[in-house]
């Protein structure tokens, strides 16, 4: 392992890929990534751990205790260090890289981006936020012309105004991803109405 890579990505551990098995890449394996690591692991797959800049540290302890997943490498990615982290992948994983799967949530966009780099299989970039912000996942349901639950992007308590609706107001992606990759205003919530559902045609402005 060279010096600027190193310097670059955080290696925490790795023992190399065996000769004889295929290798995956899981990015953030926690809850139920940490359920599809172990997984793979029983079906004769090597595992390298992904974690995304997304995942503070006290949350990569969020695994069940009765798992236990030994890792060939673990290569923690830096914010705009894409190419950096996939050298660090490719030196562990040799030729036998056979795919790159999202373990939980925070792991999207890093996991789409990563696989693209990669060469491997994937949802591909260009909708990557649909993939993580509710109210355009919402919104592009509705274009699709399926049903859409009604909502409205609100910023304030001020804006919420239900109109004879019952709503449900949620963040528009999970606090981590604003606070670690400012990718969504954090305070941005959607309003979701929970008694009504709309027709394909029917939309609440912002």
């Amino acid at each position: 392992m060279g010096n600027a890579l190193s310097n670059t990505v955080e290696w925490v551990a790795t023992c190399g890929a065996s000769a004889n098995r295929d290798v995956v890449v899981i990015v953030d394996p926690i809850s139920t990534g940490a359920v599809l690591a172990s997984q793979a692991v029983q079906r004769g797959l090597a595992i390298i751990a992904v974690w995304s800049e997304s995942v503070p540290d006290d949350l990569k302890g969020f695994v069940d205790k009765r798992l236990s997943v030994r890792y060939i490498g673990v290569v923690q990615h830096a914010e705009g260090k894409l190419k950096a982290t996939a050298r660090a992948v490719r030196a562990i994983s040799g030729e036998r890289l056979k795919g790159v799967i999202v373990g939980c949530e925070t792991g999207v966009l890093l996991g789409d981006a990563l696989a693209e780099e990669l060469g491997q299989r994937g949802n591909g970039t260009k909708l990557s936020p649909l993939r993580r912000n509710k109210w355009l996942q919402t919104e592009a349901v509705r274009e699709s012309g399926a049903n859409a639950c009604i909502q409205s992007l609100v910023t304030d308590m001020a804006q919420v105004a239900t109109g004879g609706c019952r709503f449900v107001s949620t963040p528009v992606c999970s606090p981590y991803a604003w606070m670690h990759t400012q990718t969504c205003d954090p305070r941005a919530y959607r309003r979701v109405c929970t008694r009504h559902r709309s027709s394909a045609s029917s939309r609440a402005g912002p």
